[in-house]
């Protein structure tokens, strides 16, 4: 395998449009032509490379997948421009660092920030799969993942689309299909389709929470066992306690089980389209969404948060024998690059006036000094996160660095980013500064203009830590208990809080009138909130006793959805008055779950409800 492992200068690079003449190292295809063009991207979801033995991890975790890296191109150095799959799926398939999130399509899962409703795409962008589709292929996607629905952005941009999700038996300890069911069905698909030009997106969840003990794990964590009582079932821990080395090690197998399970089903995809006789002739590309803690900072597992390593670093591995030559190549490369990448090595032209973001990647690429996520940027040895939103960051004006919040690392000499140097280094800083701004003003300003008000195709939730409230609550400490505020004093009754899974509103008996309010695109919606106990609430003038069918003593509560009833939205604004009217001893509220009303039917047949439950069994909720 040829090593490519380089220096970046300090340029940061702009828009890159793709274009005929793309850079990568071709080997001559001989029978260009006659053969379809097929080509396969597979993600594993919140997959992390280190633990890639082609990446070189100490365990022999992905055999299959080393087979396919070591006669392809490897990346060693990917960055996500999303640490959870919302915001990391529109970057990949539009090539967009400010690509709108995709929707949980969840009344249950509250958006980051009502603004997602608002989020459009500029004119020139352009997906990878409508990209191809214009090119001739037939574009297909496979998911597991319950995030990812027909009725979302991301499927609509493919003309056919598989959720096999629908007929995931929920009494069973996995709440997705297994990556051996999509392979089933991805097989029979390409049979299906041998003579075809495709390009197929498959989604495979095994290495996403929750993972369990299985024969595979055991292989990684040795015969003797596991002595510790620190996970509940679905590699979870039990709370925030003391972890020790051992447990880091069970987690570590848990996790290892789970991936070298996937990859033994790529394998097999592999192998069948060997026995078609089209493996030099199939592009086959392997990637991530976002990769994973496990325990690597402050005892946290999961995604989500800051771009930090082991959540901003993916693996992208592409097999294409026929025009690729076998490389490694060190990076920094991006999530972005891979829609261009793709298009290149299949020949496939951008149209005219439209563009993405990203680069074609191989030999002969041009170099990349930085890369990009929103509000963070790793440049040479250096990664600065910024606090500070991109208005202060991108506006005409370059800013004070002395204003500018933010944690700045150096990754060479504080590889788990524990030592920030935001103030004893001012100077890169500065130059941080300097290379955001540079990289991420034009598309800022572009992505400002794609604002879109039209009402979703999916339900939502809006958090109440994006609630705008009057009368302004007292701030609780995130692990406040109902004790400690029901003593505590406070000009209206009213507090907020929260803790690393939730956002709540409190308020004691007596409280005063509280106004919610918070941004919704016009439309007429079906309005659920998650309360706990009973309250008054006036919503356009219409007023309703609400009460949750339980009553919890403890923070925080189970879910308990109770429904309002239908609500039209003008003026892009919903706005709620609570008025408390209950004996308990305090109320809740956490967050409205808002469902447009043609969707109620699916809503109504109990669909929602099944969601919910794979929802939580995945850690969405908890």
């Amino acid at each position: 395998m040829l090593e490519k492992r380089r220096r970046f200068a300090p340029a940061v690079p702009l828009i890159f449009a793709v274009v005929l003449g793309f850079t990568l190292t071709l080997i001559p295809s001989g029978c260009s032509g006659k053969r379809p063009r097929q080509a396969v991207l597979i993600l594993l979801d919140a997959a992390r490379p280190d633990h890639f033995s082609c990446y070189g991890y100490g365990q022999a975790t992905t055999p299959e997948m080393d087979r396919l890296a070591s006669g392809g191109m490897r990346v060693n150095q990917c960055y996500t421009q999303g640490t959870y799959t919302r915001s990391a799926l529109p970057a990949l398939l539009y090539s967009r660092y400010y690509a709108p999130n995709m929707y949980p399509s969840s009344p249950y899962v509250p958006l980051y920030s009502p603004n997602e409703l608002f989020e459009g795409l500029d004119e020139d962008s352009i997906s990878l799969p409508k990209a191809l589709e214009l090119n001739g292929f037939k574009t297909a996607a496979v998911s597991a993942h319950s995030h990812i629905k027909p009725q979302t952005s991301f499927a609509a941009e493919f003309q056919e689309f598989y959720d096999l999700n629908k007929d995931v038996n929920l009494t069973s300890r996995y709440p997705y299909p297994s990556a051996e069911t999509v392979m089933n069905f991805v097989i029979d698909w390409i049979k299906a389709n041998r003579k075809s030009d495709f390009f197929l997106y498959v989604h495979l969840m095994d290495t996403h929470f929750p993972h369990y003990f299985t024969d595979e794990a055991g292989m990684f964590y040795g015969e003797a066992p596991y002595t510790g009582d620190r996970f509940i079932p679905g590699g979870w821990l039990k709370d925030d306690g003391i972890w020790d080395s051992e447990d880091k090690r069970y987690l570590d197998a848990l996790y290892d089980g789970s991936l070298h399970s996937a990859d033994r089903q790529i394998g097999r995809l592999v192998r069948a389209i060997g026995k078609g006789g089209r493996l030099k002739s199939t592009l086959i590309a392997v990637t991530s969404d976002h990769g994973e803690m496990l325990l690597d900072r402050d005892g946290k597992i999961g995604h989500g948060g800051g771009w930090y390593e082991p959540v901003a670093r993916i693996p992208l591995i592409i097999h294409y024998p026929e025009r690729l030559e076998s490389v490694v190549l060190e990076g920094p490369a991006e999530m972005v690059d891979i829609a261009p990448t793709i298009c290149g090595l299949l020949e496939a032209d951008i149209p005219r006036g439209k563009t993405m973001d990203g680069q074609v990647l191989g030999l002969g690429w041009e170099e990349k000094e930085s890369v990009f996520i929103r509000g963070g940027i790793r440049s040479g040895r250096y990664k600065c996160l910024f606090t500070s939103s991109d208005q202060a960051l991108l506006n005409p004006a370059e800013p004070d660095p002395k204003d500018i919040e933010a944690e700045l690392y150096d990754l060479e000499t504080d590889g788990e980013e524990r030592i920030t140097l935001r103030d004893s280094r001012p100077d890169v800083l500065r130059n941080m500064i300097l290379a955001y701004r540079d990289g991420m003003t034009v598309v800022y300003l572009r992505s400002r203009g794609a604002r879109r008000g039209k009402q979703p195709n999916s339900a939502f939730a809006v958090s109440c830590r994006h609630f705008d409230l009057r009368p302004s609550p007292t701030p609780l400490s995130p692990r406040a208990a109902p004790e400690d505020f029901l003593s505590m004093p406070s000009e209206n009754g009213w507090f907020l809080s929260a803790d690393s899974d939730y956002f709540w509103l409190v308020a004691a008996p007596g409280a005063r009138p509280l106004t919610v309010s918070f941004p919704v695109p016009d439309g007429r919606y079906v309005v659920m909130m998650d309360i706990n106990g009973a309250c008054r609430v006036t919503i356009n003038g219409e007023e309703r006793a609400l009460k949750s069918p339980v009553f919890s003593l403890d923070l925080p509560w189970d879910m308990t959805p109770v429904e309002f009833g239908p609500v039209e939205i003008t003026g892009e604004r919903l706005e709620a008055v609570f008025h408390l009217q209950s004996k308990r001893p305090w109320f809740g509220l956490r967050f409205f779950g808002l469902i447009p009303e043609s969707l109620m039917e699916e809503t109504e047949s109990n669909e929602y409800r099944k969601r919910q439950e794979r929802l939580r069994a995945l850690g969405y909720i908890k």
